[in-house]
């Protein structure tokens, strides 16, 4: 499941705007509930999996539960922009879910 976030916005003694996370809720994931357009979509998703899948030394750490639970679920309920980009690259869905795999284990 992805998250919705509440931002509320205060401000500072000076007079300063600050976005403050306020709330969390569970929701869907929208950006992979999108149709999947071969133009539009395939090298943004190919790129996306392959910085996930690929990428050993990064300021962020992508084996965190929060980046790979998203994917992982989208991939196993057959969502529209993963299921058309799967049809036209199926070895990359193999690839997902053994990262998913791994990284959800240790």
């Amino acid at each position: 499941m992805g998250r919705l976030d509440k931002i509320t916005e205060r401000r500072t003694p000076r007079g300063k705007v600050r976005r403050v996370l306020s709330s969390t809720v569970p929701g869907p994931p929208r950006r992979f509930d999108i149709p999947y357009d071969r133009k539009l979509h395939h090298r943004a998703v190919l790129e996306e999996i392959r910085n996930l899948v690929t990428q050993k030394g990064s300021r962020f750490n992508l084996r965190k539960p929060r980046i790979v639970q998203p994917w992982l679920d989208a991939t196993l309920r057959d969502a529209p922009m993963l299921k058309g980009f799967f049809a036209d690259e199926p070895k990359w869905r193999d690839k997902l879910l053994r990262w998913c795999a791994k990284a959800l284990q240790g």
